[in-house]
């Protein structure tokens, strides 16, 4: 995939540091490394499991590229749904990062795929903060940078995601009204761009009298 980058707190010239530079090319390269084919594949294979069991179907490509950065992180060594904290008083909590890093044993990159409501926005944005800054709660990876994985409005629509999900453009308004509260952390904004041959077309699933369901489909462009 392509993408775009923005950042907050000069973090774009922190993440290039040579201290912080290989883990965040390995986490770009993973990005680049998602073809247009890798997403239709994924998300045919999750229409016929949805079909074998008779569940509602996929409507975008959303999990489809979850699923493809979480195998090819992990693949390279970046904890999936890392605690923020160590502190036992918060174990039972869900406190997560989706995904961070240790390079010989000090944390680099906390990182959010955030393709939730844009109501939801602000929490993503401030959890690589609580990774990042220090406090008098223990951390369970002390982190330096932030990366957010956002899309663009283009991939919106030709990914066929939901009209109220967060998007790559509207990261900036939101870091500039919270830019008090994230004063220090660096991050890094990731803009998933559209696919180049194929977009997400949605038409309806007869489910029975009176229940119709939303559905998404490959079509090649």
């Amino acid at each position: 995939m392509k993408y775009k980058l923005e950042q907050h707190r000069h973090g774009l010239t922190v993440a290039n540091d040579g201290t912080y530079k290989s883990d965040f090319d390995e986490f770009l390269s993973v990005i680049t490394g998602i073809s247009d084919q890798d997403i239709i594949d994924e998300f045919t294979q999750k229409i016929n499991q949805q079909n074998n069991s008779k569940r509602v179907l996929p409507v975008s490509i959303s999990d489809s590229i979850n699923k493809l950065i979480n195998k090819r992180l992990t693949q390279k060594g970046w904890s999936r749904q890392s605690r923020i904290f160590g502190d036992k008083r918060f174990k039972n909590m869900r406190w997560t990062l989706d995904f961070a890093k240790q390079t010989n044993g000090v944390g680099t990159f906390s990182a959010e795929v955030v393709f939730n409501n844009a109501g939801s926005l602000g929490w993503n944005l401030l959890k690589p903060v609580l990774a990042c800054e220090q406090n008098h709660v223990e951390k369970a990876i002390q982190t330096r940078i932030g990366i957010i994985v956002l899309v663009t409005k283009a991939m919106k629509v030709a990914g066929g995601f939901d009209g109220t999900v967060a998007t790559f453009e509207d990261a900036p308004f939101y870091l500039s009204a919270m830019s008090n509260i994230i004063s220090a952390t660096p991050i890094v904004i990731v803009g998933l761009c559209a696919p180049v041959s194929f977009k997400i077309e949605r038409y309806d699933v007869n489910q029975g009298i009176g229940k119709r369901k939303n559905a998404g489909r490959v079509v090649m462009i």
